[in-house]
Parts: C-alpha cells; structure tokens; sequence
C-alpha cells in the first residue's frame, strides 16, 4: 500500500510543494485536466487519438511496473510523473525506469518543477532503479534542464503512422 505523503517534502517556502508516490487509481480522477493539459503541450500524435487508459495503467502498477509521483501544493496536485519499469533485456544488472509523463502546472514551474525532477529520481534511486530515460519533445523542449541535471542525450526518435 503507497501512502500519500509519506515521502520527503521541498524545504518550506511559500511555494512549497509536497512531492510522494501515489497510486494510480487515487490520483487518476484528479489527475484527469493535467493529463489533458500535457498532451496539449507535449502530444507528438494526433488528440483524436488519445485515450489513456486507467485499466492498463492499474495493470502496469500491480505488475510493479509502474510508479506514479506527485506534485502537491496545498493537497492539490500540480504535477505528476508517470515511469515505466524494466530490466534491459541486454543489461540485466540495469534496472530502468522510462519516463511516460512529466507535467507541472505552468504556475509551478522553474525551480519547483527542477526540484519534483530531481526527487523523482532519488526516489526511482531508493527503489533500486539504476537509470532514468527521460525525453523532451519537439514541442516542450527541455532538454538543456536535463543536460544541466546531468542527463545525456542517447538518441532521437523518430515517429511514422503507418
């Protein structure tokens, strides 16, 4: 059982935000005008067909192949990050988690949403995940955040409907 807010909170300010684990099925509800709000932003294929689906993303958690983290201010979710879990077929000592999502509210931005990255990954690091993919799409280009925090460019990808 993931309990809400059991995990370390920014230092206080007056825009502290409050970041955990949640469970998919918790937040999924809340979470619903951000998740819309990100594919607007960020969607590399077409809104018509955009339809996340809660069953697959409960299938993926209770397989322990999925975690989901928050962003709260005030008990208000302003941000989540969605990760993928495996262990590379062709480096089985790398345990890897895949960034499926990472979206903050506009007004929470810059420094808040550089903090909720960097704990996410030490909270991936304290799960035992050994490497963090993360991407940046042509349409929310944040790479130079990622390259400052220390991530290296692997490859671009490209994408054809067929």
């Amino acid at each position: 059982m993931v309990e809400r807010g059991t995990d370390v909170k920014e230092a206080p300010t007056h825009t502290a935000l409050t970041f955990s684990r949640e469970l998919v099925s918790e937040v999924w509800g809340e979470a619903q005008s951000l998740i819309q709000d990100n594919h607007a932003e960020t969607g590399a294929l077409p809104k018509d067909q955009f339809s996340p689906s809660l069953a697959e993303y409960i299938k993926h958690e209770i397989a322990g192949a999925l975690i989901v983290l928050t962003a709260r201010k005030l008990g208000k979710l302003v941000g989540y990050s969605t990760f993928f879990l495996a262990t590379h077929h062709d480096y089985p000592s790398i345990s890897m988690a895949q960034q499926g999502a990472l979206y903050v509210a506009p007004e929470h931005r810059g420094l808040g949403a550089v903090r909720f990255v960097i704990w996410c990954d030490n909270h991936l690091k304290s799960e035992g995940i050994s490497h963090v993919l993360r991407q940046s799409t042509k349409l929310h280009d944040w790479s130079h955040t990622l390259t400052g925090l220390g991530y290296g460019e692997v490859h671009t990808t490209y994408v054809r409907a067929l």
